[in-house]
């Protein structure tokens, strides 16, 4: 694993307090559990596309199963503020997931997340990535695109949902977009 559990990802000042990104592991199963609780029902709606069952021990158990993917938390002010999650997809693609708390949404929090997330999906060797978003929630895409780091391949919007694929860009189209 490119990145290690606890390992720090970066830092990003917002409101006067210090977020620092950093990878998840087992020990951090109860902290995602407790972030997912404090999130509303319209939270949750976006980030599942629905209504799951038990989403923070849905959340926690994939944290723990350490071979399922890499999950990066922000911390901050009161703990586990956010989590970002690079999970295996379908035809060799790999997703990327957010959920911010409620009282840290719009604030910078994701964007951090997605944009360190989309670093440790370059060093992993990551050749295609998926995003999938309500209709009006562009801002991981966006994010993914700004870094230049990366270029959206396919979009396809059924229903309200839209799915992103994107792939990194070669090193020399990273220069001149720069």
């Amino acid at each position: 694993m490119v990145v290690g559990v606890g390992e720090r990802v970066g830092t990003s000042a917002r409101s006067a307090a210090e977020i620092g990104v950093r990878a998840l592991g087992p020990a951090d199963a109860s902290d995602v559990g407790a972030m997912v609780g404090r999130c509303g029902p319209e939270t949750l709606y976006r980030r599942f596309h629905g209504v799951p069952n038990r989403p923070g021990q849905r959340l926690a158990d994939q944290v723990r199963a350490e071979e399922a993917g890499v999950h990066l938390g922000a911390f901050g002010p009161g703990g586990l503020l956010a989590l970002a999650s690079l999970v295996r997809h379908r035809d060799a693609a790999w997703e990327i997931a957010l959920l911010v708390e409620d009282r840290w949404q719009r604030r910078g929090v994701g964007r951090v997340l997605t944009v360190a997330l989309g670093e440790v999906a370059r060093r992993r060797g990551v050749r295609r990535v998926v995003v999938t978003y309500l209709y009006d929630a562009a801002d991981p895409v966006r994010a993914l695109l700004r870094t230049g780091g990366w270029r959206a391949v396919s979009t396809t919007v059924d229903t309200g949902a839209v799915e992103v694929v994107l792939e990194p860009r070669r090193r020399t189209q990273v220069a001149m977009s720069g």
